[in-house]
């Protein structure tokens, strides 16, 4: 995917490999352009292009096969995205792997193509299938607890993040952190409607890697008093993973319906260890 959520997903697999296994290269593909601060021997981040226009047409000639052909790996994973590999995933001998948070049904299903027929999600690709959403319903699929950027273990201090924005010791710090369309963030806050008094309000794109000493900003929120968003796969959970006091403004998105995420999980509690749950799932699977 090219915004956060699936690069931050593929990072919290790479953490819970390093929790679960001594011995492990781990190359996270992506379209995204946000810039990662991390350097590990165990992690490599190739950038590629997803090119749409040769996608069920020229599928030999893309960088997404062109790059899985010269890595060979043992193991792939696939985020949610399944139909840039339906073509050519059986031209690997890797174990497949595929998770899944709650979509409508329309995405099982591609518009059609050139040829004039859609394409239909076809589990049996995969030799595992995990479902990584709480109260959705999907036939035949492992069933985790969410995946998330965090760990118990991954909790910073609180006084981090309250030094890092110079936060006056008389007020409470609420943080608005985002990562949405231009202008989603303005629109929160005034919907938020917060007294300046009480709070010192922070807003922060979580894709915004100009203070990377907060990097990953879910390590560091057990010092927010209040937390404002909307119900993105990664904030929502983290939020609940803390158990601290949100506000959550559900955006309009068809695909990742977070009006659908408010109103079927917010009084979710956990477990939250999704990510080393997989892990050691594949690991006993292989």
């Amino acid at each position: 995917g090219s915004g956060g959520g699936q690069l931050f997903g593929g990072l919290a697999l790479w953490r819970a490999f390093k929790r679960n296994c001594t011995d492990f290269h781990f190359i996270l593909l992506t379209d995204s352009d946000i810039d990662i601060p991390i350097e590990d021997p165990t992690l490599e981040i190739i950038r590629i292009n997803i090119e749409l226009k040769k996608l069920y047409s020229r599928d030999k000639q893309t960088m997404l096969y062109t790059m899985l052909k010269q890595l060979e790996p043992d193991l792939i994973i696939v985020d949610q995205v399944w139909f840039p590999l339906q073509p050519i995933i059986q031209d690997f001998k890797s174990l497949k792997i595929i998770f899944l948070r709650y979509t409508p049904s329309g995405w099982f299903k591609t518009p059609p193509l050139p040829d004039g027929r859609p394409r239909q999600f076809q589990p049996d690709n995969y030799d595992l299938v995990y479902n990584i959403e709480p109260s959705f319903q999907l036939d035949g699929a492992i069933e985790m607890p969410p995946v998330l950027g965090v760990h118990p273990d991954e909790v910073k201090a609180p006084e981090i993040i309250r030094e890092a924005f110079s936060i006056p010791c008389d007020k409470k710090l609420a943080l608005l952190a985002h990562a949405g369309y231009s202008g989603e963030m303005q629109q929160i806050l005034e919907k938020a409607d917060l007294d300046s008094e009480e709070y010192e309000i922070v807003s922060l794109d979580v894709l915004d890697e100009k203070n990377v000493s907060l990097f990953p900003l879910s390590h560091y929120m057990g010092g927010v008093d209040l937390a404002i968003g909307g119900c993105g796969y990664g904030f929502f959970y983290e939020t609940l993973f803390y158990g601290m006091e949100t506000i959550y403004i559900p955006q309009e998105r068809g695909v990742g319906d977070q009006v659908w995420r408010f109103e079927n999980n917010r009084t979710y509690s956990g477990p939250f260890d999704g990510a080393d749950k997989m892990i050691v799932s594949i690991l006993n699977y292989l």
